[in-house]
Formats: C-alpha cells, structure tokens, sequence
C-alpha cells in the first residue's frame, strides 16, 4: 500500500463525506448586490463557523432552496435577484476543536434587492454572541439606511 493507495483512499473519503451533506452551493451568477463582511472568533476550545443559506420566496411561507454561501473572515460578495424576495439564513455553527458539535445559532430575515442597488451586510460572532445588519447602500456609496429585520409571516398549525 503505497502513496498512490493512500491518496486514493483520501480523495475518495473526501468525496463521499462531500456527498452526504444536504447543502448544495448557492450559484451565486447575478450581478454581485450583497457585500457581506464577516467577522468570526471562536475560542481555544472552541471553533465556528459561518453559512448563508439563501431561499427564493414563493409566498410568505413557502420557498425553493438555492443554495448555501460559506462566509469565511473577510468579504464575501454575493448576487441576489432584484425584485424577487429572498429569505436569507444566516447561520452559526460551534464545535469543539477536538471533535463534537455544540450547536447552530441562526438569524433570518426577508430581502427584496432593488434593481441597481447595493446592499452590505456586516455578520460578527464572538463569545457566542452574534450579530447581523443589512443595510442599503445610498447613492454614490453614501451610509444609506439600515434595513429592519422581515420574518416569514406564516400561519399556525395545530
């Protein structure tokens, strides 16, 4: 058993283990609208990690997946369709660093991007406490305004 067993054997592991995840990647092909800046610190014990899991609306309650971004330290630009309301996902993931899973964290809100416009997003989590705000950016880049939290608006089953 050799090099080239060993680094099949690998290739193949990686492979399998990509397939059983049920995220797919988010095509992100439109004209790059959402700037997302992302701030993570986990702890000595501790790692995380950071998604976003975006969905196009259909109505107030149901959706189609599109796909998952991964947000690393840094800028992540992304393109979302204008005119169409997308429920973004941000989602937390902690674990330790030797092995076991503590938990996701997420925060959820309606976007709907205007033809043209520009949006920010500055995602933060340290100390297991996390933040997210989405803002429009003004004209010529100028702060423009944060935009509120929309959550699905969905009625109660029994």
């Amino acid at each position: 058993m050799g090099p080239p067993f060993r680094l099949v054997c690998s290739l193949s592991l990686l492979v399998a283990v990509a397939g059983c995840s049920n995220l797919k990647t988010y095509p992100n092909t439109a004209d790059k609208n959402l700037q997302v800046q992302t701030k993570l610190s986990g702890s000595f014990l501790t790692g995380v990690e950071a998604f976003l899991h975006i969905h196009r609306l259909k109505d107030s309650c149901s959706g189609d997946y599109l796909g998952t971004v991964e947000l690393k330290n840094g800028l992540t630009q992304v393109g979302i369709a204008p005119g169409q309301p997308t429920y973004l996902a941000f989602a937390f993931n902690t674990s330790a660093r030797l092995g076991g899973s503590f938990g996701t964290t997420s925060y959820t809100t309606i976007l709907t991007p205007r033809a043209g416009g520009q949006y920010t997003a500055d995602v933060s989590y340290a100390d297991r406490i996390y933040n997210v705000s989405i803002r429009e950016v003004g004209p010529r880049g100028a702060p423009g305004r944060e935009l509120e939290r929309r959550t699905r608006d969905c009625p109660k089953t029994e």
